[in-house]
């Protein structure tokens, strides 16, 4: 019997993993027993796995395409750039021709008769009568503006350009930091899965335990405050497998809003983890750190906001605009005729507006300052980002290494205490230590595996600029 027990014990302490440690795989668990596991699965229905959601990403296109027309970063970035650009459309207004056109019909409720007097061609008198003023007439006049030399206006349009340039790599950024959060999101879903698995193992193993103890005391191998340690035991696997399966479900709601989805979203199995490096790699190209679209975003509006102050200084220059005017009314006049067109050359000069324009300057040199400040902080933020990005692989895969030789010591330790135990010369309270101890120190081993494709992923999107 000893040595039966022993035998199944070793079995179910350690979990085993497909893949070694060099591809940081998720391997996959050991079968538990089957002679106690059937038993176990009818009397303990927290065993059962956690309900799949309704969608499940099986394909890094099927990502790719619902962070385009669902990500609502990516949509408000695009919406960014469009009103860039209508900026630019209404900057070109300042320079091209305008045309207006207007009419009116009046009628005049008080009027007078007056005669009018005028010889004809044989130079005899006409009387007319005509009532004035004219109790019913219509006037329209159409004119054309064309704002001839306005510095003011080409230098807008320049700005509205560079404007638009910013905005455009505000999108990219938005690409990058979206495709980081999405990958993320799935690896925290499949790390959430891996260990949701483990806590299960934990709870059949214990729980396959507690029977074998119980059977031990009906025999008076064990006592009381054995099966009572053991069963301690069981509810506190049960608490972690609990707990693991929230953990689950909110990763998984994480990952639905991550692609824009109002709905838990799952991961394939087929989606390969391993992939997930290469499926970056074609949409997104590793560069230096000053190529990266959020620092090249923010030196574009440090020369916005500098040609602000440039744009103020160009306020003071005269504007020479040509104007023509047709213009037809059906009212009668005596020394005009009723349909008249002239062409102006207007110039404009503001000397003096109240000092507006020494206000505007100010702000403008105050903003470049800020843009200037802003552009600063973000650079010395991205240097620190992208060195502790670097630095997070090797400290990851030296974590990964303590944690799997602290899986193996902790399952060693397990099956020690198990033979000890067997053999009489262990308590119930070591084999319950000894357990905990190697359920956790299997979660943490998974826990590092995916820390190592985390800190890989978030290295290589670092310096990236992504375009999908």
């Amino acid at each position: 019997m000893r040595t039966s027990l022993f035998v199944l014990f070793l079995g179910t302490a350690t979990s085993a993993f497909a893949q070694g440690p060099k591809g940081h795989e998720p391997r996959a668990a050991a079968a538990a027993p089957t002679a106690a596991a059937p038993a176990v699965e009818q009397d303990d229905p927290t065993l059962a796995p956690v309900s799949a959601p309704a969608r499940q990403l099986a394909a890094w296109p099927e990502v790719l395409r619902l962070v385009r027309d669902r990500s609502a970063e990516l949509a408000r970035a695009h919406a960014r750039v469009g009103q860039a650009k209508g900026q630019v459309r209404t900057a070109w207004a300042g320079v091209l021709p305008s045309l207006q056109a207007s009419a009116a019909g009046v009628h005049n409720f008080v009027t007078n008769e007056v005669p009018l007097a005028r010889l004809d061609a044989n130079g005899n008198p006409i009387v007319r009568i005509l009532e004035q003023p004219t109790k019913n007439f219509a006037q329209a006049s159409v004119q054309l503006s064309w704002p001839l030399a306005s510095a003011p206006a080409h230098y807008q349009i320049d700005t509205a350009k560079l404007q638009v340039e910013s905005a455009a790599l505000g999108e990219e950024d938005a690409q990058r930091l979206v495709l980081t959060n999405v990958a993320q999101a799935i690896l925290a879903v499949v790390t959430a899965e891996r260990v949701s698995e483990l806590n299960r193992i934990g709870v059949r193993t214990a729980a396959e335990r507690l029977e074998l103890v119980r059977h031990k005391a009906d025999l008076g191998a064990a006592n009381g405050l054995d099966v009572i340690r053991i069963e301690q035991d069981v509810q506190a696997a049960r608490a972690t497998l609990v707990t693991g399966d929230e953990q689950l479900r909110q990763a998984r709601e994480a990952l639905g809003l991550a692609l824009g989805l109002e709905e838990a979203v799952g991961v394939d199995p087929v989606l390969r983890i391993e992939g997930l490096e290469a499926a970056t790699a074609a949409v997104c190209r590793s560069g230096d750190l000053a190529s990266r679209p959020d620092l090249a975003a923010a030196r574009a509006d440090e020369r916005v906001a500098e040609r602000g102050a440039t744009a103020v200084k160009l306020q003071w220059l005269p504007t020479l605009a040509a104007q023509s005017q047709v213009s037809t009314t059906t009212l009668e006049q005596i020394t005009f005729p009723k349909t008249t067109w002239n062409v102006q050359a207007v110039v404009s000069w503001s000397l003096w507006d109240g000092g507006a324009r020494y206000g505007q300057e100010a702000s403008a040199i105050a903003a470049t300052a800020s843009a200037r400040a802003s552009r600063e902080l973000l650079e010395r933020q991205a240097r620190i980002q992208v060195d502790q990005a670097e630095r997070s692989v090797s400290v990851a895969e030296a974590s990964l290494a303590v944690a799997q030789k602290a899986h193996g010591l902790a399952a060693e330790l397990e099956a020690l205490t198990t033979r000890s135990l067997d053999e009489g010369r262990g308590s119930s309270l070591e084999l319950v230590t000894a357990a905990a101890a190697r359920r956790q120190a299997e979660i943490s081993l998974a826990l590092r595996e995916f820390d190592v494709a985390k800190a890989r992923l978030t290295a290589r999107l670092a310096r990236a600029v992504c375009n999908y």
